[in-house]
Parts: C-alpha cells; structure tokens; sequence
C-alpha cells in the first residue's frame, strides 16, 4: 500500500479523537457572522437522529468493508500493527478478548476483529469492541466507532453482544490505564476490575488475555498535575491529558512497530449467576495469564528489559 494511503489512513483516526475538534470551531465561525440559520436545522436533525438510534447499543451500525477498507489498513502498516496468534481459536465460539495496555489512544484495539490480518489469523470470529459511553456523544467519533462495530461499555450492552454469539474486546484498563501510559513502562490496570470476568462466566465465553507491546510508548505523557486529572477522570469519567507523539506533527503518534500478542483462551463453564469465589478465581487466572505471555513474549519484541506492573 503507498505510504501516502497510510498517512491518510492513520491522519483519518487522529481526526476521528482530535482534528473533529476543528470543525466545532468552523461551525462556531458560521454561526459568529450570521449564518446560523444554515446549521440550526441541520444540528436539530442529527441530534434528533442520536437520541432515537440504538445502534450504540445493538451494533447495527457496523459497516463490515470499512472494517476491511484502505483506511483501516492504512492505519495497520503506518506503525506497523503485528497481529500476533499463540493459539487456535474456535471460530464457533464466543470469546472476551481483554486487551492491554490502553495507551494514550486505544491503538491496541485497533487490530481486533478487524483488518487483513484478522482475517487471516482468526477467520469467522466476530468482534464487537466496547467503547466507553463518552464516544457515543460525541459527532464523527460515534459514527466512526459504530462503522467498526464498536457498541457501548455498559453492562446491559456487553450482555446484548454475547447472547447473539459475538465476541466483545475491552480495553480493561479504560481511561485509568490510559494515564498511567509514560513510555519505557508497563502498567495495566486490572485488580479491580472484574466485570470482565464475571460476562466470561455468565456466558460461559472463554477469557483471552491480549498484550500489545508499544503500545505506551507512541506518546510521551506529560506528568502534570496527574492526581487532579484522576480527580477529574472520576468525576467527569474523561480523562485530560498532554501528550507529544510524533516530533514533526506533534498529534500523530511516533511510527514505532506494535505487537498486538493474542494470547491463550482460558476456558471457562458458564455459571448463570457466578458467585464472587467465582469470578475471584478466573480473575486471578487472567491476572496470571496476561502476566506470563508479557514476559514470555517480551524478549521477542524487544522489550526484555522492561517489568509489568500490575495496579
């Protein structure tokens, strides 16, 4: 693929998280000399159309050729994004794929379930990938998560999926992960999340643990004033951050080779109302899992100096 297609491709998702931001003012612009009459009708009707779609939450805003488009592969091969298989999965069955390290952007989601290499890897298995609720509010972010089949975070959502026998990935770690993202580390942030875990157990959907190395070092997070932001991020379920990527275009992310390691089902038998032992004891299995394949692979990509931390 032309590198021109892959700066498109990857220039298209920064747009989608920031560059939107551009177009909020151009629209403030029109309305400040007087044209606000063109937009009024225009806003009305696509903010009447958001709050009667369910798509958020049914999933029937996929679009399966953007999945597989030039603008998905672009992104694929700026870095590029390995999609790395450990073992076999049944395209029969459902699976909970929890991904980590979130990053300063969910880059590390971005190769599941979608893509040449998915394709190739995992034929016939489904993803539908959770995105935090805020996505949903905000215009071409939600389109564009919708278009990748991306669907709600909320629980009720994630159960939805699962009964009609897709698979989910959540970015486990959310937005609390995301700002303990400083290049040359590696933090998760797992210990107490478990709501992962007890879908494994309720729809008895194997739980595959996925490690993406890189991923934190495509930003250098500054450190700023970390404890407000956290007071923020609880309050306002937003994270604020400052980050520098790539030292040409600061909002683009360094080009540096992502290993996006599918690691090994742990299986599990459904339990329709799994008690905390439950859900306790799969917990610390993932917990062990996702740690043995960061330091069983960690070497292989270059990363053999680096220790996983676990909050």
């Amino acid at each position: 693929m032309p590198q021109a297609l892959d700066f498109i491709g990857m220039m298209w998702f920064n747009f989608y998280f920031f560059w939107q931001f551009f177009v909020y003012a151009f629209f403030a612009w029109i309305y400040s000399i007087g044209f606000g009459w063109v937009l009024v009708p225009v806003l009305a009707a696509y903010v009447s159309w958001v709050a009667l779609s369910h798509a958020h939450t049914s999933g029937s805003g996929l679009w399966y050729r953007f999945t597989k488009s030039w603008i998905i592969e672009g992104a694929n091969h700026r870095f590029p994004i390995h999609l790395v298989r450990t073992a076999d999965l049944d395209w029969r069955q459902r699976y909970v794929f929890a991904v980590h390290p979130h990053g300063m952007m969910p880059w590390s989601m971005h190769p599941i379930g979608k893509g040449e290499q998915w394709s190739l890897l995992f034929p016939g298995i489904i993803v539908r990938p959770l995105a935090a609720s805020v996505i949903f509010r905000i215009p071409f972010a939600r389109e564009v998560t919708l278009w990748i089949g991306g669907v709600d975070a909320g629980r009720n959502t994630a159960k939805h999926v699962l009964e009609r026998g897709f698979s989910i990935a959540i970015a486990v770690g959310g937005s609390e992960e995301l700002l303990e993202s400083y290049p040359g580390t590696e933090t998760i942030v797992v210990k107490r999340r478990r709501g992962f875990a007890r879908l494994s157990l309720q729809y008895g959907a194997p739980l595959v643990p996925v490690y993406v190395f890189g991923a934190n070092d495509l930003y250098r997070q500054m450190p700023w004033f970390k404890a407000g932001r956290q007071w923020l991020l609880r309050k306002t379920q937003i994270a604020f951050t400052f980050a520098i990527g790539n030292g040409v275009l600061p909002i683009l992310p360094k080009r540096i080779p992502l290993y996006a390691v599918v690691g090994e089902p742990i299986p599990v038998t459904q339990v329709d109302d799994p008690t905390e032992e439950q859900v306790s004891e799969l917990h610390t299995k993932y917990v062990q899992a996702i740690s043995g394949l960061f330091e069983r692979e960690k070497k292989r990509f270059g990363y053999g100096d680096r220790t996983l931390t676990v909050l």
